[in-house]
């Protein structure tokens, strides 16, 4: 999607909006899954999400003004125009997982629930992302996130456990994307930034995988994992 999209007479930020259909995407993913899984139907799992996503709106969008306070009386009109940096986004999504961990705390909330739940809204939203930005050099990435989310779908539905779940998305996003990543081209014209010989995106897929490999089902002999969730 293009940075400006163009509505007859309206102009839109291609990449907001690319933003918003993705939060949108993955809030019906995770509806569609709460109304499968009896053991998150009566959960607050969208509202929950929904705060989350605003939040991570608000400090994207509003994030500059914390740099440079006087834009908001200086010129009002950078509250339309200005778009927060991507370091801004990842402010937000820290700031939101705050927000999650501490109302999971006070609602008596399991945090086994809260850790797979976010998977499952976040997959369909990461394919909407890929589907939309970069084409066609992303759409490696959404073709993956769109089968781990079948795949975790499918195992639900043969009983398999939240704590399975969060297993099976951490290997499969970390080795997954690896694997993408190693032949996926880069977009023309954008410089490749290494970080001890990997980029940042590949250092999260490593964290994911490395995350993966110390959550198991319990070992014969102990709890077994329904318990646990």
């Amino acid at each position: 999607m293009p940075e400006i999209v163009t509505l007859g007479s309206f102009s839109l930020d291609g990449i907001l909006l690319t933003a918003v259909i993705s939060a949108a995407l993955g809030l019906t993913g995770l509806f569609f899954w709460t109304r499968l899984d009896r053991q998150l139907q009566d959960g607050p799992w969208i509202d929950l999400m929904l705060n989350a996503i605003i939040i991570i709106g608000l400090v994207w969008k509003l994030g500059f003004l914390f740099r440079d306070p006087s834009l908001l009386w200086e010129r009002p009109s950078s509250l339309l125009i200005v778009r927060g940096s991507v370091w801004d986004a990842v402010a937000g999504m820290l700031v939101s997982a705050v927000y999650l961990v501490i109302a999971t705390r006070t609602r008596g909330l399991k945090p086994l629930h809260l850790a797979a739940v976010i998977p499952i809204a976040l997959l369909p939203a990461m394919m909407a992302w890929n589907m939309l930005t970069s084409l066609p050099n992303r759409i490696p990435y959404a073709v993956l996130f769109l089968l781990l989310y079948l795949a975790l779908l499918k195992l639900r539905k043969n009983g398999g456990t939240l704590l399975e779940i969060l297993h099976i998305y951490l290997l499969g996003t970390g080795f997954g994307g690896l694997a993408v990543s190693l032949f996926v081209a880069w977009p023309p014209g954008e410089p490749v930034r290494l970080i001890f010989g990997l980029t940042a995106v590949q250092w999260l897929f490593v964290a994911h995988t490395v995350s993966g490999a110390f959550i198991r089902a319990p070992a014969a002999g102990l709890p077994d994992s329904k318990e646990i969730e």
